[in-house]
């Protein structure tokens, strides 16, 4: 009787497996075939692979404008056409509000943050937090970048004196949380002079635990990190209302938002959200755009040439609309964030049934969308020669690429808050490093990326060697 029972059990769950994995067949989509249990991810559930590298494995793989896949469980449809995407993202926006990731009010708090939310909790947090990125919090933020940029110099400094190749990947991301502690949250860290610093290390373990199947389907974060950040932001509104201080920074509107009906927690989960979003894209831009500069060198020679120009007339001196002047440095960022953008992904969910365009095809309401931004960015229908490292493409007279495809931190309503404090702090880290130093690669050109995160973390490390300019 026992052994019948195991094998009705193991009959149903059979079934009920094929069920789920015939989804789309039964919907009559064009879709990659899944593997039971994994679905269309095996890789990453064996860490072989980051989602990232995988979803846009499966987008080569296919050929249809939308493909039907399995997020292991889940169906979901790979929007492999950048013009509808762009449409989804903007003019239809009404029908696709939410990201579909985890956010539970009920059983935990900290994946309550403004990415998870869904509209009718994401419109008032985003349009209070738009703030702490204004153009005047740029201008008002230069010199405490220059100041930490200071520290980051010396260090390479160092490093160049030795004369052993280091690894810019752990130490831009210790000058860029430097950076963000006092520009957002109003302290000093220091990790650049102290790698132990807490502010500095969380991040290392908030790595560890940036899986997919962490993040989007199991659980928001770990403990030791959640105690962090709701500690964190407990001492620092506690340290400002014993001083009567008020900051005009990221953690002061925030601390607004508590006193009107934001928890402490999901204060916290905003920290957490913008302290690895920031740092990782942040640095991430610096240090790719460092390790393409140094296996191009005639870009390399272009992009010094016009820092030296600008800094020449300027009188050494660095200021936002200097920055903000040097075109052939901006093309060198669009490029670099065309290869390596902040998401691999956009994901979607439909609120609303919607009529695709010229198709018969409904997507349902609730059905997730996956929108792989790298994938695009390596199409040659959108971007011709896509491998290559061509800042020029995005130059006026010599435009060559979709428009329609480029889009490294999102559009629409719901694109990233802060990319322009973000594409500033690395602007301004490039000109500085650029001024002082050369940097010679010691590594292949392509980057192999760790397996099981979401960003783009590279595996082995950005290794480069630093040599001071003779000026």
């Amino acid at each position: 009787m026992l052994l019948l029972s195991v094998a009705l059990l193991a009959i149903v769950l059979l079934l009920g497996l094929q069920y789920i994995f015939s989804y789309w067949h039964r919907h009559g989509l064009p879709h990659l075939k899944p593997e039971i249990p994994y679905g269309n991810l095996r890789s990453v559930a064996k860490r072989q692979q980051s989602l990232g590298v995988a979803i846009t494995e499966l987008y080569r793989r296919s050929t249809e404008p939308l493909v039907g896949i399995y997020l292991f469980f889940t169906p979901a449809i790979l929007v492999r056409d950048a013009t509808l995407a762009k449409r989804i993202l903007t003019v239809d926006f009404g029908s696709f509000q939410d990201r579909g990731v985890l956010y539970d009010k009920k059983r935990d708090l900290f994946s309550c943050n403004m990415f998870a939310a869904p509209l009718s909790s994401w419109r008032p947090v985003r349009s209070k937090l738009t703030a702490a990125f204004s153009l005047s919090q740029l201008r008002g933020m230069l010199p405490t970048v220059l100041d930490v940029g200071t520290k980051l110099e010396d260090r390479l400094g160092v490093a160049a004196e030795s004369g052993d190749a280091v690894d810019l990947n752990g130490i831009c991301m210790r000058y860029v949380v430097d950076v963000i502690a006092e520009v957002l949250f109003g302290f000093k860290a220091d990790s650049i002079g102290n790698p132990e610093h807490p502010f500095y290390t969380i991040g290392e373990y908030c790595d560890e635990q940036r899986s997919y199947i962490r993040n989007v389907h199991l659980s928001s974060i770990s403990r030791k990190v959640s105690n962090f950040m709701i500690s964190l932001v407990r001492q620092q509104m506690k340290y400002r209302a014993k001083n009567d201080l008020a900051r005009k920074d990221f953690l002061q509107l925030l601390t607004d938002l508590h006193q009107e009906d934001l928890s402490v927690e999901e204060c916290a989960a905003n920290v957490n959200l913008f302290y690895t979003a920031g740092s990782e894209t942040t640095k991430a831009t610096v240090i790719y755009t460092l390790h393409e500069l140094a296996h191009h060198p005639e870009v390399m020679g272009r992009l010094v040439e016009e820092v030296d120009e600008c800094l020449k007339q300027s009188g050494g001196e660095i200021s936002y609309d200097l920055v903000k002047s040097m075109s052939y440095l901006d093309v060198c960022r669009k490029e670099t964030l065309r290869k390596y953008p902040g998401l691999f992904f956009l994901n979607r969910k439909c609120t609303h049934d919607y009529q695709v365009p010229n198709s018969w095809l409904v997507i349902k309401k609730g059905t997730q969308l996956v929108i792989p931004l790298k994938a695009y960015g390596m199409d040659e229908r959108y971007f011709p020669n896509p491998e290559s490292y061509i800042p020029e493409r995005f130059l006026e007279d010599t435009k060559n690429y979709d428009e329609n495809a480029y889009a490294p931190f999102g559009n629409g309503p719901r694109k990233c808050i802060a990319p322009r404090m973000g594409i500033f702090v690395a602007k301004v880290t490039l000109v500085r490093l650029l001024s002082k130093f050369r940097f010679e690669a010691t590594q292949e050109l392509k980057i192999e990326f760790a397996p099981s995160v979401v960003p783009l973390v590279p595996k082995d490390g950005v290794r480069m060697k630093i040599h001071r300019r003779c000026i």
